[in-house]
């Protein structure tokens, strides 16, 4: 089969997911109606993890905010990552239940009711996820659970978790982990206790973002990442590109950052982005690989 020189190749599923498409839908649909009443908009956090959404936002009158109080008599939305439930009440408390609008994406609200149903039968409970508070998913979750969680993001931390083996001990995820670390943190949990119960709550489509990127990464020279460094399932991406393909990998933000010398010896470049990644960041960085010389190809395997 004969192809091109030099190639690029989009993933089918870079981009957005169902949920913060919702979600910016949403809050741009609210203030449409509402802003006719003199509104104003913020956000508690970042509605999605990306830069370029978030600016996109800003410039349509929606603005981020840390800080409740500074809502007042305004449209407050809360992040598609969800937070702690106390977060939420204080809102609502503050501003009126018809003010905090909740954009949480129903995978992360079902993650919730998991944790709390693993919790309810009296389960030891273990969050796999980054372990950062400051997360709002990681967050949100060690809230539902009133702080009686562990998070795990490395299978040698559960050695060190304060459980005995014979304890009963209830599992979640994080939405957006990486779906081959869970794996090998749930065999470490079953080494070492004896009654796991793990409810699988990986978002669908980051699920299909990494399998695609197992699949199809090693037969390309490079990989593109498209994404926030802010966001977890766009960083998940870039190490799996980086690590386990062991391709050589590129993650950027925009397409200022892209370097035509980062591609020296490229023959073949594979483009994925992450959940919160918008369409116009992605055509925007093909536009330029074109200009580098690089020609569109969509085809399964570029070395078949």
């Amino acid at each position: 089969m004969t192809h091109l020189l030099r190639t690029v190749t989009l993933a089918r599923t870079a981009g957005f997911c169902w949920g913060v498409e919702r979600a910016i839908d949403g809050a741009r649909g609210a203030k449409d109606i509402r802003g006719k009443d003199g509104q104003n908009f913020f956000v508690l956090g970042n509605l999605v993890h990306n830069a370029v959404a978030v600016e996109d936002l800003e410039q349509k009158g929606i603005r981020v905010t840390e800080h409740m109080e500074e809502a007042k008599g305004s449209t407050l939305f809360i992040t598609a990552h969800g937070r702690n439930p106390k977060d939420i009440e204080q809102a609502r408390d503050l501003l009126g239940d018809k003010q905090v609008i909740d954009m949480t994406c129903p995978i992360v609200k079902n993650l919730h009711a998991m944790a709390l149903e693993l919790k309810n039968e009296g389960r030891k409970m273990v969050l796999i996820g980054i372990r950062s508070r400051h997360h709002p998913e990681v967050a949100g979750v060690i809230g539902v659970l009133e702080g009686e969680v562990h998070v795990v993001q490395f299978p040698d931390e559960v050695t060190s978790l304060p459980y005995e083996a014979r304890e009963p001990i209830g599992v979640v995820n994080q939405t957006t982990f990486n779906a081959k670390e869970i794996d090998r943190i749930l065999e470490a949990l079953h080494a070492r206790f004896v009654n796991v119960r793990y409810i699988p709550t990986m978002c669908d489509d980051i699920s299909k973002k990494q399998a695609e990127l197992r699949e199809r990464g090693r037969a390309f020279d490079a990989v593109i990442v498209i994404g926030d460094p802010r966001s977890a399932n766009s960083t998940h991406l870039a190490e799996i590109s980086s690590n386990e393909l062991q391709r050589h990998t590129l993650f950027i933000l925009r397409d200022e950052e892209l370097l035509k010398e980062d591609l020296d010896g490229a023959e073949h470049i594979f483009v994925t982005a992450g959940a919160s990644t918008p369409s116009s960041s992605i055509e925007s960085v093909l536009r330029k690989l074109e200009v580098f010389g690089f020609a569109r190809n969509d085809s399964w395997d570029v070395r078949s």
